[in-house]
């Protein structure tokens, strides 16, 4: 069987919903609630790593006008395949070199985008670029995994799409930096001799303490902290394997 590697997200673009469409609910449960606990009104929302816009098309349906930037040109084909909706607008970039001609009082990352960023400074690059594009006092609301959850989770996993049978395997491959990799291999079964495409995702878990110190050197306050599985303030930063984080731009001088 020929096996041939490619870019994370070209080969399960086309099925990401049916694979991921349950996270991006809760994506949208938890922005929404977050929103009213804040008492905060969205009109303009910064999607940093959209996917396939689910989440930014959702948002522009109750009237929010949102940008959704990802580095993945096949993701964003699908997205532009959507419904069209003149309050949504899809740009291809890298998430640590964000440069659009606009501000925005919200800005999100969702689906864990941000552990994608394997080096310090590359977060930081990112954090800075989304403060560059908010309003003072604007909202920075994300979510990441922790180091926690890195090394809790290995195994595999076999999906079938119909004639696509998409095969996981996740392993840490660096206990110290907690950065883990998932290979994604998917197989067409329509073609006529057996073929092999492999994502390789890398992802690096990081600690409240490490994400609250690149938040305020950048200028955030971290206004809370939240634990994704129990959607409540988290009791044991160090037990959490996943938190939802609410960041709010200081006043610029």
């Amino acid at each position: 069987m020929r096996v041939r590697e490619i870019e994370p997200y070209t080969a399960i673009a086309d099925i990401y919903d049916k694979i991921y469409g349950s996270g991006v609910l809760g994506c949208l449960i938890r922005f929404q609630s977050v929103l009213r606990n804040l008492n905060w009104l969205a009109k303009t929302v910064l999607d940093v790593g959209c996917r396939t816009g689910s989440f930014a098309l959702a948002n522009s349906f109750i009237g929010m006008r949102v940008v959704g930037v990802d580095k993945s040109k096949a993701l964003l084909k699908v997205a532009k395949r959507r419904v069209r909706c003149q309050l949504v607008k899809w740009i291809c970039q890298d998430m640590r070199n964000l440069d659009i001609p606009l501000h925005f009082d919200t800005a999100v990352s969702n689906l864990d985008s941000v552990n994608y960023l394997l080096d310090f400074l590359d977060v930081k690059n990112t954090f800075q670029g989304i403060a560059n594009h908010l309003v003072s006092g604007g909202f920075f609301l994300f979510d990441a995994v922790t180091p926690e959850q890195i090394r809790r989770y290995s195994g595999s996993i076999k999906l079938n799409f119909g004639r696509t049978c998409v095969l996981t395997s996740l392993a840490t491959i660096d206990t110290l930096k907690a950065i883990q990799e998932m290979r994604i291999r998917v197989i067409d079964l329509t073609k006529s001799s057996s073929y092999m495409t492999e994502e390789i995702h890398r992802q690096r878990g990081y600690s409240y303490k490490q994400m609250y110190s690149f938040l305020s050197e950048i200028g955030f306050d971290v206004i809370d902290a939240i634990e994704v599985e129990k959607f409540q303030e988290s009791e044991n930063f160090l037990a959490s394997t996943r938190l939802y984080y609410v960041a709010q731009l200081r006043e610029r001088k």
